[in-house]
């Protein structure tokens, strides 16, 4: 049913209602998040890069330098672990996107492009949950995090395919600027994930141990 959605989405107003699309199913679902992040950030400038890639990036570079660094929850432990998680996987989604411009795409078939931002997508998620792990994150909030974000991961992989195999953007620097697009969207909630994977947790990390700290109830 998700497919058919997407495609007649797609069809009916490109890469830009896809986008929106996702924006909006993400913003809902997670709305709480939203408003008081809007709130925090009203009225502040924003100075926008000129493409996608560019935004992505800097975008990465505020979440990485400014915004998970002062993120504050209640209970101490769950806030470490909170950081730690959202740093390790946006410094690494950070690095696989950067190899991934550097790619040369100007002959690369609608198939070959896909397959190409899929692994990119993939190999982030696996060695993110891989390097977590091996920094002590306990294995249920990775557990967590992976199931919270499967639906967003393939709403986003799914529009990805769209976008490799449509014609209307004449070439694959125009296909790779709506793909970083795609990749903000899904990073704009990817904090909201990780915040709400701790919050279900309730009593399951009750007298967890993290660099020191234990785990509380709320």
């Amino acid at each position: 049913m998700i497919d058919n959605f997407i495609t007649l989405v797609f069809t009916q107003y490109g890469i830009i209602g896809v986008i929106l699309v996702l924006t909006t199913f993400l913003v809902i679902k997670n709305w709480g998040w939203v408003s008081a992040y809007l709130r925090q950030r009203f009225g502040k400038p924003v100075v926008s890069p000129t493409d996608s890639y560019d935004i992505l990036v800097s975008k990465l570079d505020f979440w990485l330098n400014f915004k998970i660094q002062n993120i504050n929850m209640r209970d101490v432990a769950r806030r470490e672990i909170f950081r730690d998680l959202v740093m390790i996987r946006f410094t690494i989604f950070r690095e696989h996107i950067i190899k991934l411009n550097q790619v040369n795409l100007d002959d690369m078939l609608p198939g070959e492009m896909y397959s190409l931002v899929v692994k990119c997508l993939h190999d982030s998620i696996e060695e993110a949950e891989q390097s977590a792990l091996d920094h002590g994150i306990p294995k249920v909030v990775v557990e967590k995090f992976h199931k919270w974000t499967s639906k967003n991961i393939e709403f986003t992989l799914k529009a990805m395919e769209m976008v490799c195999y449509s014609q209307v953007y004449g070439n694959n620097a125009g296909r790779m600027q709506a793909i970083y697009s795609l990749y903000t969207a899904m990073f704009e909630i990817t904090i909201a994930e990780a915040e709400r994977s701790l919050n279900e947790l309730n009593g399951e990390l009750d007298g967890v141990e993290y660099k020191g700290l234990v785990c509380c109830g709320h």
